[in-house]
């Protein structure tokens, strides 16, 4: 699959470069009364796409449901972001970027109990993690075409 994404990647183009943020996903932002207040985690500031960090908030929100199965409103928030920000960026280059978001926080699935032990459901919650990146590989591909 990395190689697949990597490929997408290279086909698709970046834009220009642009202030950047460099880590922005939902934690990085400050909301108050439906509206962004603050930003942050901003030691990464600096040049960069504006691809890149739209990607980076897809890629983790695509990923919230295995995260935590509260988070039932992240697959309609993935559609209604992807949607806005594909009007912002080239569209395959933003999903498969996302998906190489995605894919790199597959691994942060495998937890530890206070015990030491292997946490209970890591795997079937990586599988989900590498299921939404498959998803966002796929759409790229579609969009690309």
């Amino acid at each position: 699959m990395s190689a697949a994404i990597d490929d997408l990647v290279r086909r698709t183009d970046p834009g220009p470069m642009v202030p950047s943020h460099g880590d922005f996903y939902e934690a990085n932002l400050l909301m108050a009364g439906g509206r962004v207040s603050g930003l942050l985690d901003v030691d990464a500031l600096g040049p960069g796409h504006l691809v890149d960090d739209l990607a980076c908030f897809l890629g983790h929100l695509a990923v919230l449901p295995a995260v935590n199965r509260r988070y039932v409103h992240a697959p309609a928030a993935l559609e209604h972001f992807g949607d806005a920000f594909e009007r912002c960026v080239e569209p395959a280059a933003l999903h498969a970027r996302a998906a190489g978001v995605a894919l790199t926080l597959v691994a942060g699935a495998k937890r530890r109990t206070a015990d030491g032990s292997e946490a209970p459901g890591w795997a079937e919650d990586a599988r989900a993690r590498l299921d939404a990146a498959a998803a966002l590989e796929a759409r790229a591909r579609r969009l690309l075409r």
